[in-house]
Order: C-alpha cells, then structure tokens, then sequence
C-alpha cells in the first residue's frame, strides 16, 4: 500500500505486534461508533484457539472491561472468519483493523455489539518501510518495568514468593468451602478433574464431575469383580455421560489410546444402558486441542487413577501418598504415582508434567485446606513446605509472556511457587486493571508506563460482573 511517497508494508502478523508497544498505552482511540476508549492492558499473545489477544484491560463509556481483542486488516474478516458464529469469540470487547470496509459494526455470536478501531496508516502506529514486508523486524513486548537485571533484587523474588503463597492460600480456601459443601473426597476428585480439563475444557469436565460424583464412581470398589471390569465400568460412566460412547467418536477414542475392541464393546454396551443426562456434544472443545490435552485422553486417565487407588479410595490414596515423602529432596517422587501410561503407545494417559501440575495446583492446596479442616496443622504445614520447596514446572504461555514482561531470567523462575506467582500477580492485577496496585511495577506511583497520571477511582467494585461478554468492572 502506498500513502503519498512512503511505502508502508504491514502484514496481519505485525499489526498485532504494534499492539504490544508502548505508543498503545499511552493514547485514546476514537471507535467507529464515537467512544473513546483507553487501553489499560493490551493483553497477552494467545496461542490457542480463539481471539488474538487475552485479557486485555480497556476503558470504554467510563467502564472497565476486560476481555479478548481480535485483529484483521479488514473489519470484513471478522465476518469472513465466520467468528459472529463462534461462542469462543464473545470474549471479545474490541476489534481492531486497519481498514473498516464492512460497512457495519462487529457483533458477537451471542448478539453483542463490540467496538471497532481503526488504526490506519496515518495513525503514525505503523512502521515504515522500504523493501520486501518480510524484512520487517518484530516489535519488544511491552514491559512493566521502566529497569531491568531486576532477578538480582532479593525484594523482588520476595515479592513473587508472597504471591506464589497467595495463590496457594486462595486456591486452599475455595477446597476448605468445597470440602464442607461436598466432602473432602468429592473436593480432591472435582479439583482433578478441573485440571484433567485444561483451560479449553475446565468447564465442562468441571459439570460431568457433577454429574458423575465420586461416590458413584467407587461403588462397586469393594465388590468382588476383577480390576478389568471395574475399569471398564468406569471408563463406561466417565466417557459415557461425556456423550463420547458413539460411532462418530470411535477413532477418537482409539486415538487416545484405548483398545479398540473395548472400544466398540463399551459403545455396545453403553446403548443398552439407561443412562441419560449425557453432556451436550457441543459443550466439548476439541478443535485445536493438543492431543495430550484430548478429553478423551484424560478421562482415560481419570479412570486409570480411580483403578490405581481402588483399594483405599481416592482420598485416602493420596493422603498416604503425601504420607510418603519425608524428605523434601525427593518432592518429585510425587509426579511418580500419577503418571499413567497407555498400553497402545508410548505417549501417557497422564504425563509428568500434568502430574506436576495437578500436584502443585490441586493437591498441595487441598491436603492444606485438608488438614486445617480436621484439626491437623502438622499436614497443613508439610502441604505448604512442599508448597514451597517445589521445583519449577514446564513453563506455559502465560508464564513466559509474564517473563518477558517483567524483563526477567528464566532462571530467576526455579520454583513452583515463584511461578504462581507470577499467574498470581496475572490473575489479579494485570488482567483487572489493577496495575496501581502492583508491588512489581511503576503503576504503584498512580502512574502509567508513559508517566501519565492513572485514574481508576470508582470504575473497580470488589467482585467483577463476568459474563460471556468478556468482564465488566464498574457496570
């Protein structure tokens, strides 16, 4: 394209990047339909299924909103793409281009109507260049920090440690009510199941956990019948009230690691049955789903968990399993006992790294909320040294875009707890426009990155309103 003498080449890939440099904080933008509007937080890059950006953080009509944004070079694409049919998009709070030629505004599948921005080539955003667009060179992230080599400052990881510990504590609180409202058991058993769903399927796994409750599930433990049908009486209820248990879905299971003449003996078998109340198809989310991360493969690893600890019971299993460990040098012996391996192939129902998560995310939290509920502190706090003393985990996207954020070491990151630190901080101050609030950045002085004034009085009540429609602070 070409705008008087000066070439500009811009390629979609690109004007996403523009989206994380600083100029972007620091100006008002002027939507289609008249609205001024703030970012306060661009968001971060998503590498899964949905919009280009999660979490953004805007000012819009004197509201804060917080949601996904989408990009594309014509506002005709969001039409083009097909998104105004896809519910994963009415996270969407913002649609920005670089040409608005649709004519009409950008609505959401659930009948939302989202601002429009344009930012075209004489809003002075875009790079000029001379040459071939793939010369251009790739934008910095936008930081938080204004310094950097801050991974030496004992002040800082201090900082990341009392998140890390915040996060824990939050996550101990949710199980201390769980376990109250459901029982310990059926508490540990839902907090599994949540992270066997991911981030695509946590909701959903989430409602076939209460529809197929544990109790039901460790019926027929004591019964005398071999540990084949017991699983298959398992994998029978799990992926049967899933709505898995049809032809359509034959390969699937197959691919996931399960024998194919089971396979087609449980659909049979599941026909003749009297269950109902099955989840939705629709209510799955298997498009772009990692095969490691397939509902199919970790309801599979739901059932051979239950198999494993048959004999005690869940609860009880992994009670004797945090039991075990008394040294803290061999925390990891942990990730052991949960990985489940498939018979087909060399890849896991359930791998280590999953296994590690689920451990620091779901069972040192609950064996805390465990042991504070029954009068216990010793098991508290051996749940909290674990905590604590837990190497880092694999590092996700959001993790290592926080990473680049703050302008940190990798290696500054060599503990578990320093991690959920960062989500911590993620969670609760970025993606909440909170950033006057965090310890960690220049938005403690009530000023942004640009050294312009912050003023978020009045826009934040305690508890957002979250809808399909992103989040809605101050509605």
């Amino acid at each position: 394209m070409v705008t008087g003498k000066k070439d500009i080449y811009i390629t979609e890939r690109k004007f996403r990047e523009i989206w994380q440099s600083r100029e972007i904080t620091k100006r008002k933008f002027l939507s289609e339909n008249s609205e001024i509007i703030r970012v306060i937080y661009p968001g971060r890059p998503n590498d899964s299924q949905g919009a280009d950006f999660r979490d953004a953080v805007i000012i819009t009509d004197d509201k804060l909103r917080t949601g996904d944004v989408e990009f594309h070079l014509r506002s005709s694409d969001w039409w083009g793409h097909h998104h105004h049919l896809d519910p994963v998009y009415n996270r969407v709070i913002l649609h920005v281009v670089r040409q608005h030629n649709s004519g009409t505004g950008t609505t959401l599948q659930n009948g939302h109507e989202i601002p429009v921005v344009v930012i075209d080539d004489n809003s002075g955003l875009l790079p000029v260049r001379k040459g071939n667009p793939s010369e251009e060179q790739s934008s910095t992230d936008l930081k938080c920090l204004k310094f950097t080599g801050c991974t030496g400052k004992e002040n800082f990881l201090s900082d990341l440690d009392r998140a890390g510990k915040n996060r824990f504590l939050q996550k101990a609180e949710r199980f201390s009510s769980d376990i109250t409202d459901f029982g310990p058991g059926e508490s540990l058993y839902r907090g599994i199941m949540e992270a066997l769903g991911y981030s695509g399927n946590k909701d959903t796994f989430m409602e076939l956990a209460r529809r197929v409750p544990l109790e039901f599930l460790e019926m027929e433990k004591e019964n005398e019948i071999p540990d084949e049908t017991y699983l298959f009486n398992l994998q029978l209820l799990l992926l049967g009230k899933a709505g898995f248990l049809t032809g359509e879905n034959m390969e699937r299971l197959c691919s996931a690691g399960l024998d194919r003449d089971l396979v087609k003996q449980m659909i049979g078998t599941f026909k003749l049955t009297d269950i109902y109340d099955t989840i939705p198809s629709g209510s799955w989310r298997l498009f772009r789903i990692r095969p490691c991360n397939s509902p199919f493969r970790r309801l599979a690893a739901m059932s051979y968990l239950l198999l494993k600890y048959r004999r005690t019971g869940l609860l009880k299993g992994m009670l004797y399993l945090i039991d075990s460990i008394s040294d803290i040098t061999k925390i990891r012996e942990l990730e052991k006992d949960l990985v489940i391996m498939s018979g087909g192939n060399n890849s896991a129902f359930l791998g280590r790294n999953r296994a590690a998560e689920i451990i620091v995310n779901v069972l040192l939290p609950f064996i805390f909320a465990f042991g504070q509920n029954n009068d216990e502190p010793e098991l508290s706090g051996k749940a909290l040294a674990l905590y604590t003393n837990y190497p880092a985990l694999d590092m996700n996207s959001l993790i290592r875009h926080m990473v680049r954020q703050f302008g940190l070491s990798k290696k500054a990151l060599n503990t578990a707890i320093r991690q959920q630190g960062m989500i911590h901080i993620y969670k609760n101050l970025c993606t909440r426009g909170r950033c006057q609030e965090c310890e960690l950045s220049e938005f403690k002085t009530g000023r942004d990155i640009q050294g312009q004034p912050v003023n978020l009085s009045g826009l934040e009540p305690e508890e957002a309103a979250r809808g399909d429609h992103g989040s809605i602070i101050g509605a």
